[in-house]
C-alpha cells in the first residue's frame, strides 16, 4: 500500500473511530493515527473498521476513550475471527458460482428454423 494512501486511510479511520464512540475529536488524534498506521501494516482498512464497530457494540464498563483499546482487541481478543470467517464463506460462495454445471445438456430447439430453411415441412399432409 502506498504511504500516501495509508495516511489517508489512517485519518479516515481515526475520524470514524471518533464518530462511532460519539466523542469530540481531541488532542489524541495524532496518536490514534500513528496507531492506525501501524495496524494498517498488518490488517486491512475494512478489518479495522469492523473492529471499531464490534468494540463499540460491546464496550468496556468505562467506555472507550482511546484507540489503544481497539488495537488490544484486534491483537489479543481475536475480534476479527467472525469477520474473517464470513469473508472466507463469501469468497467460497463466489468461487462456487463461477463453476459451471457440466451435467446440464443444452435445451433442444423446437423452432424448426433449420427445417424451414431447407424447405422441409414440420407436418406431413396426408391428404395431398
Amino acid at each position: 500500500m502506498p504511504k500516501g494512501t495509508q495516511s489517508v486511510d489512517a485519518k479516515e479511520l481515526a475520524c470514524y473511530f471518533y464518530e462511532v464512540i460519539k466523542r469530540p475529536v481531541d488532542n489524541q488524534i495524532g496518536r490514534h493515527i500513528v496507531s492506525i498506521k501501524k495496524l494498517l501494516n498488518t490488517y486491512t482498512k475494512d478489518e479495522i473498521k469492523y473492529a471499531i464497530k464490534a468494540c463499540s457494540k460491546n464496550p468496556p464498563a468505562g467506555g472507550i476513550y482511546s484507540f489503544g483499546f481497539i488495537s488490544w482487541a484486534i491483537n489479543e481478543k481475536n475480534i476479527l475471527a467472525p469477520y474473517r470467517k464470513a469473508k472466507a464463506t463469501e469468497q467460497a460462495k463466489q468461487q462456487m458460482a463461477k463453476v459451471t454445471d457440466f451435467g446440464k445438456l443444452p435445451e433442444a430447439s423446437n423452432s424448426g428454423s433449420k427445417l424451414e430453411k431447407f424447405g422441409v415441412k414440420k407436418e406431413f399432409n396426408w391428404d395431398a
